[in-house]
């Protein structure tokens, strides 16, 4: 998880908008008779964590292109 986290960090700080994870969260738990309890804990943790990285340091992903995302038209396929 530390190394995923220190990725991201570096990740946001040159340009990224999010991230896509799933072991570096809950890998640990598989196997463990307590597997509930450290998904509710510590992967939400985690998880929370990875998200409050994103929000503060993130580029939003329309800042690419607009500086609003109200200025983005909305397309609608069929």
């Amino acid at each position: 998880y530390e190394e995923f986290k220190d990725n991201l960090k570096y990740s946001v700080e040159n340009g990224a908008s999010g991230f896509l994870c799933g072991r570096a969260i809950w890998k640990e738990a598989v196997g463990r008779p307590d597997m509930e309890e450290f998904l509710l804990t510590t992967a939400v943790s985690r998880l929370n964590e990875l998200v409050d990285i994103v929000e503060e340091k993130g580029t939003p992903w329309y800042k690419k292109y607009v500086d609003s995302i109200g200025d983005i038209k909305l397309v609608r396929g069929e």
